[in-house]
């Protein structure tokens, strides 16, 4: 469980364009969001969510979706207006080999740390959303489960992680906060409200 994570997060290699096809490339890509899949359903499951459980986790999840499309469409809209002085500095480069002025060098990095900032602000937010909702109504075999499965120094080896709420704040961000969590959770949710198998008690569950 612990090393697939690391496996998959180090597999993120853009093939050029020209190597494969259109149909072969969203073949691939398909594949990969599989195994994606698997990765998170090997962490997943593990927990012995109830629909209870998972409801809150699902609904905090679209909220923060929504709240992350808001984000990308303001990052669309800096990064459209910086476009035409950004061409223009291309233009003169290209055409004239004028070296980037100093001016259009130090907003393009401002722009791109601006951006950066506010994605790594609202991640901790939403992070700790979740986090509250997972400390709230799983219980302490399922925080251990959590708290457990991930071996940080497999996905980032210069990471360190002190006590039990950081650890599961780490599967939080990892597990949980990945783009393809929702559809897991949503799914086994609706497995669950089904009447497929009940999961298993967990240590620390009455």
């Amino acid at each position: 469980m612990k090393a697939a994570l690391a496996l998959l997060a180090a597999f993120a290699i853009a093939a050029p364009a020209s190597a494969q096809s259109d149909d072969v490339t969203s073949r691939t890509q398909a594949v990969q969001r599989k195994m994606r899949d698997m990765d998170l359903i090997i962490q997943i499951l593990p927990l012995s969510l109830t629909t209870e459980q998972i409801d809150p986790i699902l609904s905090e999840l679209e909220k923060i979706r929504a709240e992350q499309k808001k984000i990308l469409e303001n990052e669309d809209k800096d990064l459209l207006a910086f476009e035409t002085k950004l061409d223009k500095t291309l233009e003169d480069a290209r055409e004239k080999g004028k070296y980037p002025s100093k001016d259009a060098m130090a907003e393009s990095n401002n722009l791109l740390r601006i951006l950066s900032g506010r994605r790594s602000v609202a991640r901790s937010v939403f992070i700790e959303r979740v986090y509250k909702i997972v400390k709230d109504k799983l219980n302490d075999g399922q925080l251990t489960v959590m708290e457990k499965s991930l071996d940080p120094k497999l996905i980032d080896p210069t990471i360190k992680l002190e006590g039990r709420e950081e650890k599961i704040r780490f599967f939080v961000r990892i597990v949980f906060m990945d783009p393809q969590a929702y559809d897991v959770l949503k799914k086994e949710y609706i497995r669950l409200k089904k009447g497929g198998e009940k999961p298993a008690k967990t240590e620390g569950e009455g």
